[in-house]
């Protein structure tokens, strides 16, 4: 069976924030198999509408080691990320035909 663990960091609690980044691997009983990860230019979810929080900002703000997760050298805007994302989902979560899938938060 493929496992998929996704990990977004947002700028806000609501379902509007604003994305950081999106992470996620592939998983088994053997181990992770297949990754991936980007930055999201925020200053371009604003501009999309999504949403940034006083108190998500100061929380990031006293965060260590943030470094990798606000790279702007790395971002990407925020349709070319979910374009790519909605194509790596497909390809990683089949499982031998079958479309289940199962939530935990």
């Amino acid at each position: 069976m493929n496992n998929v663990m996704i990990d977004l960091e947002t700028m806000d609690t609501a379902s509007t924030a604003a994305i950081v980044s999106i992470g996620a691997v592939k998983f088994d009983k053997d181990g992770i198999s297949n990754e991936f990860y980007t930055v999201i230019d925020l200053a371009d979810c604003v501009q999309h509408g999504l949403t940034m929080s006083p108190s998500t900002v100061q929380w990031w703000i006293a965060q260590p080691n943030k470094s990798d997760t606000f790279d702007g050298n790395k971002s990407e805007l925020l349709p070319s990320a979910l374009l790519k994302f909605s194509g790596w989902v497909p390809d990683n979560a089949r499982d031998r035909g079958r479309r289940n899938s199962r939530v935990v938060s």
